[in-house]
């Protein structure tokens, strides 16, 4: 009796589950058969870009699916290939992300994320091209321009790089975002030249110097050292004292002075910028964030200004007997003897107040 009732619970069980399995599948299939006869309600397109650049726009959008909203809208859900409209979205070198899929209310959603450009470079030959954070090459747009560092100088125009090419280019992405990340650098440094040796050499928007900077380590302590170099020094005794100031050694800076400026005459302009700098140079964190800093501290400075490429700043080093480079040491005034470079030491640790 009681194996008969163990039976009979058995081929119960059994059948709910198989009644259960087949109403899924007409569920599933009753779902199916009203997607398929539903129709598009509308489109939506979202273009997700990084701070205020827009290289692609919703035109573009419509270009690159070869359709326009009233192609769309109407036609049932069973003939758009989802899979297909993201793969030509992406197609398009400035699009990092591409979602297509249509919502509950049966409208089409268009998600496109652009690549975010961090640098801007000029090779040898004066060609242009933005660099991504993957290292990816991107062309430059008619209509945006992307406010990203200036690198000049990259010795590559082709499209396979080399080995020494591509660390390169991990140098300059570092570098970049760096200087993104922090305005006063953003503000000061207009463009950084990559000399025949590979190594940084920058070109400041205030001061008549080039800032000799090496490769892409120890970031930090290199402009710890060049900012308190501008803070204990050039504000007092004037930014164009010296042609070169030289950071890539550890521990030090090496000036080299301007023998062509009389640091004694400038005109009020020069006087009123360097008063600027002073006191951007006092500012707290705070004062730093939103806007141009460098536009807010000096009015009448250009807020934007044509940077041509440019690698003709004169590489101030010679090779020693160890095969390493060393900063000129050499006077070129009459009757003088050779100079050693001033050397600061910045030993403290100092803080922007």
């Amino acid at each position: 009796m009681a194996l008969a009732r163990s039976k009979i619970s058995r081929i119960l069980l059994t059948s709910l589950w198989i009644a259960m399995g087949a109403g899924l599948i007409v569920l599933l299939v009753a779902a199916i058969q009203r997607k398929n006869t539903r129709a598009c309600k509308g489109v939506e397109i979202e273009i997700r870009a990084s701070g205020n650049n827009y290289f692609i726009d919703k035109d573009d959008v419509r270009r690159l699916l070869n359709a326009t909203e009233k192609d769309y809208v109407g036609r049932p859900l069973k003939d758009f290939r989802l899979a297909k409209m993201e793969n030509q979205l992406k197609g398009n070198v400035w699009v990092s992300k591409a979602n297509v899929f249509f919502d509950n209310n049966e409208v089409l959603r268009i998600k496109v994320s652009e690549r975010e450009p961090i640098a801007r470079i000029f090779t040898a030959g004066e060609n242009s091209f933005y660099l991504d954070s993957n290292l990816a090459r991107l062309p430059l747009s008619d209509e945006f321009s992307a406010r990203v560092p200036v690198f000049t100088g990259f010795p590559n125009a082709g499209t396979k790089l080399t080995k020494s090419d591509s660390s390169l280019l991990k140098q300059i992405k570092t570098l970049s975002q760096y200087l993104v990340a922090d305005s006063f650098w953003m503000a000061q440094i207009e463009q950084v030249d990559i000399n025949a040796e590979g190594k940084f050499e920058m070109i400041p928007n205030i001061g008549e110097h080039v800032i000799l900077f090496g490769d892409a380590s120890d970031l930090e302590k290199k402009f710890h050292r060049l900012y308190v170099f501008y803070h204990e020094v050039l504000s007092k005794i004037g930014w164009n004292k010296y042609a070169a100031i030289n950071v890539q050694y550890r521990g030090q800076v090496v000036a080299i002075k301007n023998e062509t400026t009389n640091t004694k005459t400038g005109n009020d302009s020069s006087v009123a910028n360097e008063q600027r700098v002073r006191q951007m140079m006092s500012w707290s964190p705070q004062q730093w964030t939103g806007g141009d800093s460098l536009s807010r501290a000096l009015p009448n400075y250009p807020a934007t200004r044509s940077v041509a490429p440019r690698n003709t700043v004169t590489p101030l080093k010679t090779t020693g007997a160890n095969g390493v480079q060393q900063p000129k040491m050499t006077n070129t005034g009459k009757n003088s003897n050779p100079k050693k470079p001033v050397a600061v030491m910045p030993g403290k640790k100092e803080t922007r107040k």
